[in-house]
Protein backbone atom coordinates (compact mmCIF):
# COMPACT_ATOMS: atom_id res chain seq x y z
CA UNK A 1 0.00 0.00 0.00
CA UNK A 2 1.39 3.19 -1.22
CA UNK A 3 1.81 6.11 1.28
CA UNK A 4 0.50 9.70 0.68
CA UNK A 5 3.19 12.13 0.36
CA UNK A 6 3.14 14.56 2.67
CA UNK A 7 3.54 18.63 1.75
CA UNK A 8 5.20 21.02 4.07
CA UNK A 9 2.55 23.89 4.15
CA UNK A 10 3.20 27.51 5.44
CA UNK A 11 0.77 28.88 8.10
CA UNK A 12 -0.80 32.21 6.85
CA UNK A 13 0.64 34.00 9.94
CA UNK A 14 4.10 33.17 8.57
CA UNK A 15 2.45 34.09 4.83
CA UNK A 16 2.13 37.83 6.72
CA UNK A 17 4.95 37.82 8.88
CA UNK A 18 7.40 36.91 5.44
CA UNK A 19 4.95 39.50 3.29
CA UNK A 20 5.57 42.06 6.00
CA UNK A 21 9.33 41.84 6.42
CA UNK A 22 9.46 42.08 2.28
CA UNK A 23 7.09 45.06 2.36
CA UNK A 24 9.85 46.61 4.55
CA UNK A 25 12.37 45.72 2.05
CA UNK A 26 10.28 47.61 -0.46
CA UNK A 27 10.37 50.51 1.54
CA UNK A 28 14.21 50.63 1.64
CA UNK A 29 14.43 49.55 -2.23
CA UNK A 30 12.26 52.50 -3.25
CA UNK A 31 13.45 55.21 -0.41
CA UNK A 32 17.18 54.54 0.73
CA UNK A 33 18.55 52.61 -2.12
CA UNK A 34 20.54 55.19 -3.76
CA UNK A 35 20.81 53.22 -7.16
CA UNK A 36 17.50 51.96 -8.05
CA UNK A 37 18.71 48.79 -10.21
CA UNK A 38 16.57 46.60 -11.84
CA UNK A 39 18.63 43.34 -10.16
CA UNK A 40 17.15 44.56 -6.97
CA UNK A 41 13.24 45.45 -8.22
CA UNK A 42 13.79 41.86 -9.55
CA UNK A 43 15.21 39.88 -6.84
CA UNK A 44 11.77 41.22 -4.57
CA UNK A 45 9.56 40.01 -7.07
CA UNK A 46 10.97 36.71 -6.94
CA UNK A 47 10.89 36.49 -2.98
CA UNK A 48 7.07 38.05 -3.74
CA UNK A 49 6.64 34.99 -6.49
CA UNK A 50 8.11 32.50 -4.13
CA UNK A 51 6.03 33.08 -1.18
CA UNK A 52 2.92 33.30 -3.37
CA UNK A 53 4.15 29.48 -4.06
CA UNK A 54 4.78 28.14 -0.48
CA UNK A 55 0.96 30.20 0.27
CA UNK A 56 -1.13 28.37 -2.68
CA UNK A 57 0.03 25.39 -1.32
CA UNK A 58 -2.46 25.24 1.05
CA UNK A 59 -6.06 26.55 0.31
CA UNK A 60 -6.86 27.32 3.88
CA UNK A 61 -3.19 29.30 4.08
CA UNK A 62 -3.89 30.79 1.14
CA UNK A 63 -7.47 32.00 1.97
CA UNK A 64 -6.09 33.24 5.41
CA UNK A 65 -3.41 34.98 3.85
CA UNK A 66 -5.70 36.80 1.12
CA UNK A 67 -7.81 38.02 3.86
CA UNK A 68 -5.75 39.74 6.31
CA UNK A 69 -3.48 41.38 3.16
CA UNK A 70 -7.11 42.52 1.84
CA UNK A 71 -7.80 43.93 5.64
CA UNK A 72 -4.40 45.59 5.86
CA UNK A 73 -4.76 47.14 2.55
CA UNK A 74 -8.22 48.26 2.94
CA UNK A 75 -6.51 50.00 6.15
CA UNK A 76 -3.98 51.58 4.28
CA UNK A 77 -6.47 53.37 1.56
CA UNK A 78 -6.10 50.67 -1.28
CA UNK A 79 -9.07 48.56 -1.98
CA UNK A 80 -9.19 45.20 -3.83
CA UNK A 81 -12.28 43.54 -5.42
CA UNK A 82 -13.63 40.25 -4.50
CA UNK A 83 -12.56 38.82 -7.74
CA UNK A 84 -8.62 40.57 -7.84
CA UNK A 85 -6.11 37.52 -8.52
CA UNK A 86 -4.42 36.58 -5.56
CA UNK A 87 -1.07 37.12 -6.83
CA UNK A 88 -1.71 40.17 -7.99
CA UNK A 89 -2.98 40.55 -4.17
CA UNK A 90 0.21 39.91 -2.77
CA UNK A 91 1.73 42.37 -5.28
CA UNK A 92 0.00 44.87 -4.11
CA UNK A 93 0.40 44.12 -0.21
CA UNK A 94 4.18 44.02 -0.67
CA UNK A 95 4.50 46.86 -3.03
CA UNK A 96 2.06 49.35 -1.95
CA UNK A 97 1.91 50.35 -5.19
CA UNK A 98 -0.69 52.21 -7.49
CA UNK A 99 -3.01 49.76 -10.08
CA UNK A 100 -0.53 50.50 -13.20
CA UNK A 101 2.23 49.57 -11.48
CA UNK A 102 0.98 46.30 -9.44
CA UNK A 103 -0.23 45.34 -13.02
CA UNK A 104 3.08 45.32 -14.48
CA UNK A 105 4.51 43.44 -11.87
CA UNK A 106 1.45 41.13 -11.94
CA UNK A 107 1.81 40.65 -15.39
CA UNK A 108 5.53 39.42 -15.20
CA UNK A 109 4.92 36.34 -12.31
CA UNK A 110 1.94 35.24 -14.85
CA UNK A 111 4.54 35.29 -17.50
CA UNK A 112 6.86 33.35 -15.37
CA UNK A 113 3.94 31.26 -13.82
CA UNK A 114 3.02 30.22 -17.39
CA UNK A 115 6.45 29.28 -18.58
CA UNK A 116 7.20 27.17 -15.75
CA UNK A 117 9.45 29.41 -13.87
CA UNK A 118 11.06 28.81 -10.71
CA UNK A 119 11.12 31.76 -8.25
CA UNK A 120 15.24 31.55 -8.54
CA UNK A 121 15.01 31.60 -12.21
CA UNK A 122 12.78 34.58 -12.01
CA UNK A 123 15.44 37.56 -12.39
CA UNK A 124 17.23 36.36 -15.21
CA UNK A 125 13.91 35.35 -17.22
CA UNK A 126 12.82 39.01 -16.71
CA UNK A 127 16.43 39.98 -18.04
CA UNK A 128 16.02 37.14 -20.95
CA UNK A 129 12.84 39.17 -21.71
CA UNK A 130 14.24 42.79 -21.89
CA UNK A 131 12.24 43.85 -18.30
CA UNK A 132 8.85 44.38 -16.83
CA UNK A 133 7.67 46.63 -19.08
CA UNK A 134 8.32 44.22 -22.35
CA UNK A 135 7.01 41.11 -20.50
CA UNK A 136 3.56 43.16 -20.04
CA UNK A 137 3.47 44.44 -23.73
CA UNK A 138 4.41 41.71 -25.08
CA UNK A 139 1.33 39.71 -22.81
CA UNK A 140 -1.16 42.49 -24.05
CA UNK A 141 -0.09 41.81 -27.54
CA UNK A 142 -0.71 37.91 -26.94
CA UNK A 143 -3.94 37.92 -25.54
CA UNK A 144 -5.35 40.73 -28.05
CA UNK A 145 -4.36 37.92 -30.69
CA UNK A 146 -5.85 35.32 -28.60
CA UNK A 147 -9.24 37.32 -28.79
CA UNK A 148 -9.10 38.06 -32.00
CA UNK A 149 -8.53 34.67 -33.10
CA UNK A 150 -11.16 33.45 -30.79
CA UNK A 151 -13.93 36.36 -32.46
CA UNK A 152 -12.61 35.22 -35.89
CA UNK A 153 -13.60 31.66 -35.30
CA UNK A 154 -16.96 32.35 -33.72
CA UNK A 155 -17.76 34.53 -37.04
CA UNK A 156 -16.90 31.82 -39.28
CA UNK A 157 -20.50 29.66 -38.80
CA UNK A 158 -21.95 33.12 -39.76
CA UNK A 159 -20.02 33.92 -43.01
CA UNK A 160 -21.18 30.10 -44.03
CA UNK A 161 -24.81 31.31 -43.21
CA UNK A 162 -24.36 34.42 -44.62
CA UNK A 163 -23.03 32.86 -48.36
CA UNK A 164 -25.61 30.17 -48.37
CA UNK A 165 -28.68 32.65 -48.50
CA UNK A 166 -26.67 35.52 -50.27
CA UNK A 167 -28.19 37.17 -53.42
CA UNK A 168 -25.64 36.80 -56.87
CA UNK A 169 -24.60 39.85 -57.67
CA UNK A 170 -24.24 38.48 -61.39
CA UNK A 171 -23.91 35.40 -63.75
CA UNK A 172 -21.24 34.41 -66.16
CA UNK A 173 -19.77 32.18 -68.01
CA UNK A 174 -16.08 31.50 -68.02
CA UNK A 175 -14.37 29.22 -70.62
CA UNK A 176 -12.39 25.93 -68.77
CA UNK A 177 -14.92 26.80 -66.29
CA UNK A 178 -15.37 23.08 -65.24
CA UNK A 179 -14.45 23.02 -61.58
CA UNK A 180 -13.89 19.69 -59.11
CA UNK A 181 -15.88 20.45 -56.04
CA UNK A 182 -13.47 17.65 -53.62
CA UNK A 183 -14.82 16.54 -49.94
CA UNK A 184 -18.34 17.87 -49.95
CA UNK A 185 -17.11 21.55 -50.73
CA UNK A 186 -19.70 24.02 -52.65
CA UNK A 187 -17.76 26.88 -53.79
CA UNK A 188 -16.01 28.14 -56.98
CA UNK A 189 -12.70 30.35 -57.01
CA UNK A 190 -12.27 32.69 -59.42
CA UNK A 191 -9.38 34.57 -60.36
CA UNK A 192 -9.71 38.07 -61.00
CA UNK A 193 -7.32 41.26 -62.26
CA UNK A 194 -8.20 44.33 -60.56
CA UNK A 195 -9.24 46.95 -62.34
CA UNK A 196 -9.42 50.84 -61.25
CA UNK A 197 -12.53 52.16 -59.60
CA UNK A 198 -13.67 48.13 -58.26
CA UNK A 199 -13.43 46.81 -61.23
CA UNK A 200 -12.59 43.61 -62.12
CA UNK A 201 -11.35 41.10 -64.77
CA UNK A 202 -12.89 37.89 -64.46
CA UNK A 203 -9.87 35.45 -66.15
CA UNK A 204 -10.41 31.82 -64.97
CA UNK A 205 -11.91 29.73 -62.82
CA UNK A 206 -9.45 27.36 -59.83
CA UNK A 207 -10.09 24.01 -61.55
CA UNK A 208 -10.53 22.18 -58.10
CA UNK A 209 -11.80 23.88 -54.81
CA UNK A 210 -10.09 21.77 -51.61
CA UNK A 211 -11.54 21.60 -48.08
CA UNK A 212 -8.18 23.61 -47.46
CA UNK A 213 -9.17 26.63 -50.25
CA UNK A 214 -12.48 26.81 -48.64
CA UNK A 215 -11.42 27.01 -45.07
CA UNK A 216 -8.66 30.14 -46.18
CA UNK A 217 -11.49 31.75 -47.56
CA UNK A 218 -14.12 31.37 -45.10
CA UNK A 219 -11.32 32.68 -42.26
CA UNK A 220 -10.31 35.97 -44.63
CA UNK A 221 -14.75 36.82 -44.82
CA UNK A 222 -14.69 36.18 -40.96
CA UNK A 223 -11.28 38.09 -40.26
CA UNK A 224 -12.86 40.90 -42.76
CA UNK A 225 -16.38 40.43 -41.02
CA UNK A 226 -14.32 41.31 -36.80
CA UNK A 227 -12.64 44.22 -38.72
CA UNK A 228 -15.88 45.99 -39.54
CA UNK A 229 -17.22 45.02 -36.55
CA UNK A 230 -14.80 46.99 -34.73
CA UNK A 231 -14.39 49.50 -37.13
CA UNK A 232 -18.44 50.28 -36.61
CA UNK A 233 -17.84 50.19 -32.63
CA UNK A 234 -14.82 52.82 -32.66
CA UNK A 235 -17.30 54.91 -34.89
CA UNK A 236 -20.23 54.87 -32.72
CA UNK A 237 -17.77 55.15 -29.34
CA UNK A 238 -17.11 58.22 -31.26
CA UNK A 239 -20.27 59.62 -32.23
CA UNK A 240 -21.42 59.36 -28.98
CA UNK A 241 -18.48 61.20 -27.72
CA UNK A 242 -19.05 64.52 -30.05
CA UNK A 243 -22.88 63.72 -28.59
CA UNK A 244 -21.46 64.36 -25.14
CA UNK A 245 -19.05 67.02 -25.67
CA UNK A 246 -21.48 69.00 -27.79
CA UNK A 247 -24.08 68.64 -24.59
CA UNK A 248 -21.82 69.76 -22.15
CA UNK A 249 -20.95 72.79 -24.46
CA UNK A 250 -24.75 73.79 -24.69
CA UNK A 251 -25.24 73.11 -20.64
CA UNK A 252 -22.33 75.73 -20.46
CA UNK A 253 -23.35 77.98 -22.30
CA UNK A 254 -27.46 77.79 -21.13
CA UNK A 255 -25.56 78.59 -17.61
CA UNK A 256 -23.48 81.30 -18.80
CA UNK A 257 -26.48 82.55 -20.27
CA UNK A 258 -28.23 82.59 -17.15
CA UNK A 259 -25.82 84.29 -15.30
CA UNK A 260 -25.47 86.70 -17.51
CA UNK A 261 -29.41 87.45 -17.42
CA UNK A 262 -29.07 87.55 -14.00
Amino acid sequence: MSKKTEVNTIAATDVIKQADKLFSEREHFETVTLARTNEALYKLLADVYALYENARLSKKCMEDSIASMRSELKKRGIVTQANTPHITVFVRYVFNSDRKRSYNYTQTLLAAIAEDIKPKNLPEFINSKSGVEEIKRTRNVNEESIKHKQAVKKSIPTVKSELESMPAVTSVKLPDSSVDLSDGTKYVFIIARKKAKGEMELLRTVPKTTVALENLAFKALAEQAVQQESDNILVVKGQAKDIAVKAAAKSVSKVESELEAA
